[in-house]
């Protein structure tokens, strides 16, 4: 027995450290190496991450300056990453030998630093209204044009589009704000004041801030009144050299085209106009079986074409600075023939640090050029010409093989052949441009910095036309001297800003920022003009001409601004915010030439008060309150002064048609008492917060008034440039004529939900904009309305800017008229229009308000998701309340025109048999033609602006060069939900300072659907 039992402990000893042998085995031979790269959304690495083992919170390694890693783990075990202000992430090995993560930004508690006027600040301190687009959705849209990226992303700013290739964005910050000149914003571009960020690659963009209420852009002064886009470019960061590739084709096809009548539609209303006007059947044309083309024009000159763009970076850094170097292209080729755009861009930015002191600067270069529409270019045209006419005729020596309209073939004057036109002539343009932003800062001591920034802006631009001879036959625009036509224009601006800033905080409660400093601005502009004319072919210079002309501008502006700035926080929980700036610019004569601009803001972060800190659900909420005022001075050119015109036909008596000498004449009444326009802003607004902030709610209520507006309007004078109906000399001068006002209200919504394998995040923006005139000019004490150049708008207290001005209508008469009293002259099938002044008659008493031409309601809707590797994003965008003329529509269904009209006309004019029929009789009256309620549409519209879809293969190559590859296809103006018949309801016209929304037959084009593929690619 003793043996027996000595024998079983032995044994039972031997089994137990076998098991533990083998279980400490399955422990130590079971542990591999795992490693891979940490990167963040946009594909960066993140350096310094802390991964560990989740049953080892004290076992774990951290990544590298590449954002890489190493750990031993056994396949049960569970790693942690974890990075300050970034979701943690948890992966489990399994028999995975290679990890990759990517980390999203923690909401709640990554402190965000906003760019504002002259500084930053923490976004939780913010007290006035800011917008922001980050550069990752600015990836998500397929535009040479970065403005485009605000267009449905942020409240309170309404974005329209040019279709022309090089073409501008109309941007206007809670409605416009002035009557004049332009309503779009100041663009800051790494400190560089600019009216545009046309030729800035969005590639290059970081960040994007909008600010939109005057608390915010009062620090920028007189340059501030529309409101202010801040662009942060791209920097380096510290670690090695990495490498940046994106590339991306695509075609542009046109949508919404008009359709034009073929040949036997044409025919027939020609026949029948030919009839009805009395003159002489041209049956020549109208019968002859032997003309058969049939030119679809509208295809002819509108076609599909192709953009492309390209950009590639270098950047890096160590302790003692970075540096970031960029080269883009771009070639987008127009829909209509023979137009295009071409665009180089280089990038220089670098910053140098050494103990107290820091200096950098940043270098934007661009080079572009333009094929515009030739003079007499006029793209519609192609809606106008007879169909009968062929493009080509290689018969027609005279016309370079061309076909034109001749009474053989039309019967009438037509249009000229389009594709001729836009072919034989040119219009090109060649532009340069050049920013230079060069900084030093130095703290002086702690807490105190001072910063000097030298900014320096150069453009120019040289255009050049060419108008050969050309044969048409009976068209219009036909020329028998060739015309040669050169452009230049420069500019430059230098500004200068030095400025200290001080940062403390005292008793950790009490943090205060407070800002001072000064302004140089000086800018000068000038621009020569010439044309000759010649009597040969090809005339390519001024010199040969026999016919020439001579002009030329040079003016500068000067500006001297001095300002502060006071940010107070007490407690993380209330703060408060004001400046002031005093500008004197020398667009003023010198009683008139200061103005002092101030605001005062404050802010109550109600969640951080001891009843909310710790709530479930609220994770932020705070209340703005915020006061401003801004100005605007215009580009006056000295406009106190009188400009004067040489040699023209002056009449010292007998009237303005009996001139009898040549002497100087006034070309505008000097504006001796002209003062700064001044826009002052009243902003109240919310900020919430839930559910760990991944539910963002924000709301504005805001109200914008706009004093002494800067407008040209006509002012009785000795001398002048016209008469009035009793042939007094008037003149046009300008004058501070009254104040407009806009309030609105702004909403954002905004879910993200960035953990697990599937994220997503959601969000809409609405805003509601009311605008109206609020004060005009006064005559005899009265507030005088205004009309608008064409005639077709109207200025007026307490009615929105620039409403549509014209007759309202009841249908079509059925009989004539001649024994009515008021419209005898009209016969059956004119339009019947209403006599509202009820005096009997139709007369101008009978114009009334027609819509507002400004869009009430803007709104914005975008999705973005990620699975895997795959991510998608789709962007809506829409406007709503405000009605466009569609002066297309209008001149191509008029009927008593002879030039090729619209198919809706077919079977849709009035006739005994038709007696419902939309459009009026075929020669018709020319009272019919009349601006009334006919030519205004609904201009509310939601636009499918843009679909994304891209796939990331880093996980499927692994490379270690490689840290991204990623391919996308997308669509932008997918489609357009709307019911105007015009190119697109979101009209853009370049020749209207508020924004009325006019298509214009001359500067209208089809909308382009773009169908896009790119890649992009990080090494």
């Amino acid at each position: 027995m003793i043996c027996n039992n000595t024998i079983g402990r032995k044994l039972f000893f031997v089994l137990f450290f076998i098991g533990v042998f083998i279980g400490l085995g399955d422990s130590v031979f079971a542990q591999k190496m795992v490693s891979g790269t940490v990167t963040e959304r946009d594909g960066a690495t993140l350096p310094g991450v802390n991964i560990t083992l989740k049953s080892k919170p004290t076992v774990g390694t951290v990544t590298d300056i590449d954002g890489k890693f190493s750990i031993s783990a056994s396949p049960e075990e569970v790693l942690v990453f974890s990075f300050i202000g970034y979701m943690a992430e948890e992966v489990k090995v399994g028999n995975q030998s290679v990890i990759d993560v990517t980390m999203a930004p923690n909401v709640k508690e990554l402190e965000t630093v906003v760019v504002i006027g002259y500084g930053e600040q923490k976004e939780r301190d913010i007290t006035g209204s800011i917008g922001m687009v980050k550069s990752e959705q600015l990836q998500k849209i397929p535009t040479a044009n970065a403005a485009q990226a605000m267009q449905g992303r942020m409240a309170g700013v309404q974005v329209s589009n040019s279709t022309t290739p090089g073409g501008g964005i109309k941007v206007r910050i809670r409605g416009v704000g002035t009557v004049s000149g332009k309503s779009d914003p100041l663009y800051v571009i790494d400190g560089v004041l600019t009216d545009s960020m046309l030729n800035i690659d969005p590639n290059d963009i970081e960040s994007l801030n909008v600010l939109k209420d005057a608390a915010s852009a009062a620090i920028y002064g007189n340059r501030g009144a529309n409101g202010v886009v801040i662009i942060t470019t791209k920097s380096g960061k510290k670690g090695k050299a990495k490498f940046n590739f994106s590339a991306e084709y695509g075609v542009q096809t046109p949508m919404n085209l008009y359709d034009a009548m073929d040949i036997d539609e044409y025919k027939a209303y020609a026949d029948e106009l030919f009839v009805k006007n009395g003159t002489i059947r041209q049956n020549r044309w109208v019968r002859d079986e032997n003309i058969t083309t049939n030119t679809r024009w509208a295809e002819e000159v509108f076609k599909p074409a192709p953009i492309s763009r390209y950009n590639f970076s270098a950047q890096g850094g160590g302790e003692s600075g970075n540096y970031r170097v960029s080269m883009g292209y771009t070639d987008q080729q127009g829909m209509q023939i023979n137009t295009g755009y071409q665009r180089y861009n280089l990038n220089v930015k670098s910053d140098l640090k050494r103990g107290r002191f820091r200096m950098g600067e940043t270098v934007m270069f661009n080079l572009s050029q333009r094929q515009q529409t030739p003079e007499q270019g006029d793209p519609s045209a192609v809606y106008q010409i007879a169909p009968q006419i062929p493009v080509y005729d290689a018969a027609n020596i005279l016309s370079h093989g061309y076909g034109v309209p001749t009474v053989e073939t039309t019967g009438a004057v037509n249009t000229a052949n389009p594709v001729y036109t836009m072919t034989i002539k040119e219009k090109d343009q060649q532009s340069v441009g050049t920013s230079l932003s060069l900084w030093a800062e130095v703290d002086i001591f702690e807490g105190l910095t001072f910063k000097s920034n030298l900014n320096g802006s150069f453009s120019s631009s040289f255009q050049q036309t060419r108008n050969p001879k050309m044969d048409q036959g009976t068209a219009l625009y036909a020329s028998v001297n060739s015309r040669y036509g050169e452009n230049y224009s420069r500019y430059l601006g230098l500004f200068w800003d030095n400025y200290l800033t001080y940062k403390k905080t005292f008793a950790d409660r009490h943090d205060v920022v407070l800002t001072a400093g000064g302004v140089v601005q000086n800018e000068q502009t000038s621009f020569t003009f010439a044309t000759a004319d010649g009597n040969r072919d090809g005339l390519e210079s001024i010199v040969g001409g026999s016919k020439q002309v001579y002009g030329a501008d040079n003016f500068t502006k000067r500006m001297l601004s001095g300002f502060a700035r006071f940010i107070y926080t007490y407690d993380a929980k209330y703060t408060l915010n004001g400046s002031i700036r005093r500008d004197a610019s020398s667009q003023f004569k010198a009683e008139n030439r200061t103005g002092i601009f101030k605001s005062l803001s404050a802010g109550w972060t109600i969640s951080e008060e001891a009843f909310l800190r710790d709530h479930a659900v609220i994770n932020n909420l705070k209340l703005r309150l915020g006061y401003g005022e801004v100005g605007r001075d215009l580009s006056l050119t000295d406009r106190f002064v009188a400009a004067m015109w040489p040699n023209i036909n002056y009449p010292w008596a007998g009237g303005a048609g009996n001139p009898n000498t040549t002497a100087h004449i006034v070309a505008g009444l000097p504006a001796d008492d002209l003062r700064w326009e001044t826009s002052e802003q009243l902003n109240f607004g919310i900020d919430a917060g839930l559910f760990d902030n991944k539910l963002r709610f924000t709301g504005e209520i805001f109200q914008k008034t706009s004093r002494d507006m800067i407008l040209s309007v006509q002012q009785m004078a000795d001398i002048g440039t016209g008469t009035d109906v009793d042939g007094d000399y008037i003149g046009n001068g300008l004058r501070n004529v009254g104040s407009i006002q806009n309030q609105g209200v702004e909403l954002g919504l905004n879910y993200d939900n960035f953990e697990g394998a599937f994220t997503y995040s959601i969000g809409g923006n609405f805003t509601y904009v009311s605008n109206k005139a609020s004060e005009l000019v006064k005559v005899d004490g009265r507030d005088t309305p205004i009309m608008s150049g064409d005639g077709y708008q109207r200025l007026e207290v307490d009615q929105s800017m620039w409403y549509f001005y014209g007759y309202k209508t009841d249908g079509l008469y059925s009989t004539d008229q001649q024994d009515e009293d008021i419209e005898p002259t009209a016969q059956a099938g004119d339009v019947r229009f209403v006599d509202v002044s009820g005096d009997g008659e139709i007369n101008d008493d009978d114009r009334v308000n027609l819509g507002s031409s400004i869009p009430k309601y803007y709104f914005g809707l975008n999705f973005s998701a990620q699975y895997k590797g795959f991510d998608l994003s789709v962007l809506l965008e829409g406007k709503a309340g405000y009605k466009v003329f569609n002066e297309n529509l209008y001149n191509f269904t008029l009927t008593n025109k002879k030039e090729n009209r619209l198919k809706e006309l077919v079977g849709n004019t009035w006739t005994e048999e038709n007696p419902n029929a939309e459009y009026p009789t075929v020669n018709a009256s020319s009272a019919s033609n009349r601006f009334s309620d006919r030519h205004i549409q609904n201009g509310a519209y939601l636009n499918i602006q843009n679909i994304q879809l891209g796939y990331d293969f880093q996980n499927l190559i692994n490379l270690d060069t490689i840290t991204r590859l990623r391919a996308y296809i997308a669509i932008s103006n997918a489609y357009i939900f709307t019911n105007y018949q015009g190119y697109n309801p979101d009209v853009w016209d370049s020749g209207s300072s508020s924004g009325a929304s006019i298509e214009k037959g001359y500067n209208a084009r089809p909308t382009p659907r773009v169908y896009t593929a790119g890649v992009q690619m990080n090494f």
